[in-house]
């Protein structure tokens, strides 16, 4: 039996178990933060984390059904024969109470055996930022007590995501438009995961492979492409990169980014194709795109949430721009091709001060979609608590049957 992995999905964890189907082809067990799964044959931790835009760390099972500290005790022990023993512990779900007798009973008991021990963490699940930059995992360990369904595992910490790789890819920008919504690299990447993924259920027959994925490179085309982070990442993936904006500036920005993303990066990449389009006139490509991957106009910024009379103001002006775009790209693409755009989500304010802001999606939507020759297969979100417009994440399949 292929062995299995507890994957540690982020802030959006619907949003991340979804990319996580889609990289290793099969449904994943999942609830709340953590998912389950086995691993594609010829497939490592290392390399599917390097791949991965929504997990954070991936632990490896020691332990099942049995005393958690018991064998958290031993696993410490083998991993740390001598000296200090450093490490973190985590629970899924966190529970404050149950951390925090955890740590206590452990360091009891290992004082007793004679070691001595420097936990990193005390009342909160260790960051997974912090066990990178502590580089826990070379001179201690990082463990967790995962529960899932009616099930309990002790598993240890093996991969981290790379968190400063992103972090420089997204601030380190020559350029930046900060008038745009600064879509971050991590949300790039998923995006691209999910569109990927929808290619090859297509070419193997609604078959889930990942055959697709690994074999020529295939053309990514960014119609609202910004400063290029979807380009930026799709380059990274080995994949053939074109995109447009109407915004010259914006066209400028994006190629002095890439640019600079093939000076820094050691492996060769493919030179991207950027040039000046609007999206509502959109040309043929030859040869026609595999994917299509964009953020679209999100309307004006807003700092806070804003009244439900100025959230429908601003979506009645941005869906006949949302027509006119993909009535002029669906003539553009092959039957079934891929595409996952990222639409508006405002936030209405709410009229009580202990209440949350409250999600205000598209209206009719699914109907324009439709209309315009889409067929929308999921719907994710992508919301930090403090924004007033998060990202809707629509998986799309340009349909068949559409004749513009």
């Amino acid at each position: 039996m292929a062995t299995q992995y507890v994957f540690h999905l982020g802030n959006h964890p619907e949003l991340s178990a979804a990319e996580l189907e889609a990289m290793v082809g099969h449904a994943v067990e999942h609830s709340g933060n953590v998912a389950l799964t086995r691993l594609p044959e010829g497939v490592t931790p290392h390399a599917l984390m390097r791949e991965l835009g929504g997990c954070v760390k991936i632990s490896e099972i020691v332990g099942v059904g049995k005393n958690p500290l018991e064998i958290i005790i031993e696993t410490l022990k083998t991993k740390v024969p001598e000296g200090k023993i450093e490490f973190g512990l985590n629970i899924y779900p966190f529970n404050k109470k149950a951390l925090a007798e955890g740590i206590r009973a452990i360091k009891e008991e290992l004082k007793e055996r004679g070691r001595s021990v420097r936990f990193l963490n005390q009342e909160e699940n260790l960051p997974s930022a912090t066990i990178e930059k502590s580089g826990i995992l070379k001179k201690g360990t990082d463990m967790n007590i995962v529960t899932l369904g009616n099930r309990r595992f002790v598993t240890r910490t093996i991969e981290v995501q790379p968190f400063d790789t992103y972090r420089s890819r997204d601030y380190d920008k020559p350029m930046r438009l900060p008038h745009d919504g600064m879509l971050p690299p991590k949300l790039a990447l998923m995006m691209i995961n999910l569109a990927r993924h929808e290619r090859s259920e297509v070419s193997m027959g609604n078959k889930r492979s990942r055959s697709d994925t690994l074999s020529s490179p295939l053309t990514l085309f960014d119609p609202f492409c910004g400063s290029g982070t979807i380009l930026g990442e799709a380059m990274l993936k080995g994949m053939k990169a074109i995109g447009s904006d109407v915004d010259a500036n914006a066209v400028k920005a994006a190629t002095k980014n890439l640019s600079m993303l093939s000076e820094t990066v050691s492996a060769m990449l493919q030179e991207p194709h950027i040039f000046v389009k609007d999206a509502i006139a959109l040309a043929p490509l030859r040869p026609p795109p595999d994917l299509v991957v964009s953020e679209l106009d999100l309307g004006p910024p807003l700092i806070r949430p804003a009244s439900i009379t100025r959230i429908e103001g601003i979506q009645n002006n941005l869906m006949p721009l949302y027509r006119k775009f993909l009535n002029a790209l669906a003539p553009l693409l092959k039957s079934g091709t891929p595409v996952v755009l990222a639409f508006p989500l405002h936030y209405a304010a709410s009229t009580s001060p202990t209440t949350a802001a409250i999600p205000h999606p598209l209206r009719n939507l699914n109907q324009l979609l439709q209309e315009t020759g889409f067929k929308s297969h999921r719907t994710l979100t992508y919301h930090r608590p403090a924004q007033a417009v998060g990202r809707e994440i629509r998986v799309l399949e340009r349909l068949p049957s559409f004749h513009p």
